[in-house]
């Protein structure tokens, strides 16, 4: 229906001009885990229809879209033009779309200011972060403009085991290493461990020269935890943000907040004595330091901001 009024001809049907906000399945859950004990496969994500998705990006006065995209099939060769200048904040929810149409997408948002990436790939069907180059690309694409960033790297089903990367070895950190000083205007930044820092603890630089002067908010995610390799155990993140602090005040003058973002798929109890006494470390830093578990979603920028009050929103 609303792909029938937007592209029908002007006065037959409501092209819904002054609509600003949508909220289309942005709340997703993360994909069923497979059990490895069991013989049968979850259902994972459903199928679409990809003719759902393409309309919400032609909305005219559109400023704020929180989406589960899947695919954006046809959208180049129907809307060769599209304007997404209007709009504001990006929410990628497990998005689904490859980095080359990331980048198709972010090209069109001049003055974007706050975006959730969150992309999920296909275990053992598809390299996590296949196209690295361009996906960091992408996002230097938006890079003037952005006050908020948070990025998400998921599988589907969400496996605990095995890691496949079809020989690929820390494939996507050297595009990622240096690239949040891209963005001179940044307040807020959420990154996998991994991606910002690579995916072996022994390689890791320091995390102080990645980050840019006008941070913040800094949120350190889990994401990958899946893997039975993942090496961004708690005692190691523990030592990074207790280096990091030590002289934190010389990279990031005028940072608040450090979150920790732990998989709740993978998390025991039992930590607590260990994260107050982190806490107590930042305090005297001068800063707070926030423990969430969760299941990773869309970054936690979004859950404070005001954006998305009164949208239109179809699960």
């Amino acid at each position: 229906m609303l792909k029938q009024a937007l592209f029908s001809p002007n006065g037959v049907l409501s092209t819904f001009q002054h609509l600003e906000v949508v909220d289309y399945g942005g709340n997703v859950p993360i994909a069923e885990s497979e059990d490895i004990y069991s013989d049968e496969s979850p259902d994972s994500y459903p199928p679409y229809n990809p003719d759902q998705f393409m309309a919400w990006f032609c909305l005219p006065s559109l400023r704020h879209l929180n989406i589960w995209l899947r695919d954006i099939e046809g959208l180049r060769e129907a809307v060769p033009d599209l304007d997404l200048s209007k709009l504001e904040t990006l929410i990628l929810a497990r998005t689904t779309i490859s980095e080359e149409d990331v980048a198709f997408l972010l090209s069109r948002t001049p003055n974007l200011k706050s975006l959730h990436l969150g992309m999920a790939y296909a275990w053992g069907r598809e390299l996590v972060i296949q196209d690295a180059p361009t996906l960091a690309n992408a996002l230097k694409s938006v890079s003037k403009t952005l006050h908020h960033l948070s990025l998400g790297v998921e599988l589907y089903p969400s496996n605990l085991g095995d890691r496949y990367w079809d020989g690929a070895e820390d494939h996507f950190h050297d595009s990622f290493r240096d690239i949040l000083h891209s963005f001179p205007n940044l307040v807020s930044a959420e990154l996998p461990l991994s991606v910002l820092l690579g995916w072996y603890i022994q390689d890791a630089p320091e995390l102080g020269p990645l980050l840019p002067k006008s941070l913040r908010h800094l949120c350190l995610r889990e994401d990958l935890r899946c893997f039975y390799d993942f090496e961004w155990e708690q005692d190691e993140v523990n030592d990074l943000i207790r280096k990091f602090i030590s002289n934190c005040r010389v990279y990031t003058p005028e940072l608040e907040s450090i979150t920790w973002r732990l998989w709740d798929q993978n998390y025991s109890t039992g930590w607590e004595e260990f994260q107050e006494d982190l806490r107590k470390a930042c305090a005297d830093a001068g800063l707070t330091l926030g423990i969430v578990v969760d299941d990773l979603g869309t970054g936690l920028w979004s859950r404070e901001c005001s954006s998305f009050e009164g949208a239109v929103s179809l699960q």
